[in-house]
């Protein structure tokens, strides 16, 4: 037990050397006690009728209903063993066959105290995994919420089904599954922390483009911080034909498909590609192509 305190400290360097997650070093510490536990009551179910036994000449009945597990020719693992199965027995309520009219005080308060002990540890780590399995499901039961919230907002608005099915489309590709609250979790970081996220997810994108191959990084770096994120479900149009072209696009994922004046498609753009970059030398041209997002 001294040594208890020692052992938490080498698993905490264990943890940070590992990089253990949360669920996993909950799970292995549950795990880790588990073993400790069963093995002090295996300790406690073999010690006491031996000290009973004795220190005060008890009947030795108590330890021959135990097959004599607790007899001197035995093995240490054949001990070890039956006292652990009916130390777990215990543990669990199933308890061990007493013949009526036998029975033993001692007995009575150390099967007692080994089931009140085992009943503890079990809710303990029933306990211990509901709260995991909330955690891990929290941002998907927190996203399904919103969903709800969603769907009967759109009932009582009384909006088409196809036009619910294009929202809930919407959420499905912005969330993933899963809701989180960007802003918020962006609110916990420094300005050094935001721009190095931005420059780890665009960087690279920007590099594709050919115009920006020659800039200065200070220059990338603007243009990097400065990009906008924006989401367009399958068939929605990004740009018009005959529309003035203000905004370069850079795919970070997806298809899109750029199509002439006479609705003929005349290309694919995949990810990595970039389109409107003529934009950055003339904004109020128009150009006669349309483009529209596949997937």
């Amino acid at each position: 037990l001294p040594r208890l305190a020692s052992m938490e400290r080498k698993w905490k360097n264990i943890h940070e050397q590992f990089e253990l997650s949360y669920i996993t070093s909950v799970l292995l510490l549950v795990v880790f006690r588990m073993i400790l536990f069963f093995h002090w009551m295996t300790y406690v179910h073999y010690q006491v009728p031996a000290i009973c036994s004795h220190f005060y000449a008890m009947d030795r009945s108590w330890l021959q209903r135990f097959r004599g597990v607790q007899l001197p020719h035995n093995t240490v693992f054949k001990k070890y063993t039956a006292n652990l199965y009916l130390a777990c027995g215990l543990c669990i309520g199933a308890g061990y066959y007493t013949p009526i009219g036998v029975y033993v005080i001692p007995e009575l308060l150390l099967t007692a105290f080994i089931g009140l002990m085992g009943l503890i540890f079990l809710l303990y780590c029933f306990t211990t995994l509901l709260r995991l399995m909330m955690y891990k499901q929290y941002e998907s039961f927190l996203y399904h919420g919103k969903l709800r919230e969603l769907e009967e907002y759109m009932e009582l608005k009384r909006l088409p089904a196809l036009l619910q099915k294009k929202v809930l489309l919407f959420l499905k590709y912005e969330f993933n599954g899963g809701y989180f609250n960007e802003p918020l979790i962006l609110s916990t970081i420094n300005e050094q922390m935001k721009q190095d996220i931005n420059m780890h997810r665009c960087r690279k994108l920007v590099a594709n483009v050919p115009v920006f191959g020659d800039m200065p990084v200070a220059l990338l770096n603007n243009i990097v911080f400065s990009l906008t994120r924006v989401l367009y479900m399958p068939g929605e149009t990004v740009v018009r034909s005959g529309e003035p072209l203000t905004r370069m696009y850079l795919i970070c994922s997806g298809t899109v498909a750029v199509m002439n004046w006479a609705g003929k498609e005349i290309a694919h753009l995949k990810d990595g590609a970039f389109y409107g970059e003529a934009a950055l030398a003339a904004s109020t041209r128009s150009r006669s192509r349309r483009v529209s997002a596949l997937k």
